[in-house]
């Protein structure tokens, strides 16, 4: 894949703008955004809330369920179903492609639609983070499983910095809010 480097607008790094994605201000900018968004979330939890969800870990254990068995599991049947792990290059690529998005464990923005749909604000927060810390070991195996048995090859590469990157765009702003409200 070819890089643009020569435009100063766009700066290439391991996780953030990609050399011909978006440009460094735009994606600085929804950062932000997210950072205020989560610390705002934040601020209307209280760490009593966060301890609540330890005491009845349930609602988690259902969430890595669905995310690291039922959705993975999905993905590859879809793949499986429609041709695509027997088809050309741009089909093999389309089903690692789902298999890798049915592997990817949930962001920040599913806690906003939690919380504006009145939801279980801290669930959702606790499972993010958890999903986010289990995605260490989980995507990496889950990716290597699936693509093994749909090319008999097995890919698994996975960006540590990004994943990581990810747990701390929920854990710090909402930390951060929390602090603030108490």
């Amino acid at each position: 894949m070819e890089q643009i480097v020569d435009d100063p607008e766009y700066e290439a790094f391991t996780f953030g703008p990609r050399a011909g994605g978006i440009p460094a201000n735009l994606y600085y900018a929804v950062v932000a955004c997210l950072m205020c968004l989560m610390s705002g979330l934040g601020a209307t939890m209280k760490p009593v809330d966060i301890l609540n969800v330890t005491r009845r870990p349930k609602g988690i254990y259902v969430g890595l369920l669905s995310q690291f068995g039922y959705m993975p599991l999905i993905a590859f049947i879809s793949c499986y179903l429609s041709g695509w792990s027997n088809g050309d290059t741009t089909q093999k690529v389309w089903a690692i492609t789902l298999v890798l998005q049915g592997c990817t464990p949930g962001g920040s923005s599913s806690n906003l639609y939690t919380y504006f749909s009145k939801g279980d604000l801290p669930l959702s927060v606790c499972m993010t983070i958890s999903s986010t810390l289990c995605a260490f070991v989980m995507l990496p195996s889950l990716l290597l499983f699936y693509t093994f048995l749909l090319d008999g090859e097995g890919t698994s590469t996975m960006d540590i910095k990004q994943v990581f990157a990810n747990l701390m765009a929920v854990v710090v702003p909402v930390g951060f809010g929390m602090l603030v409200r108490t």
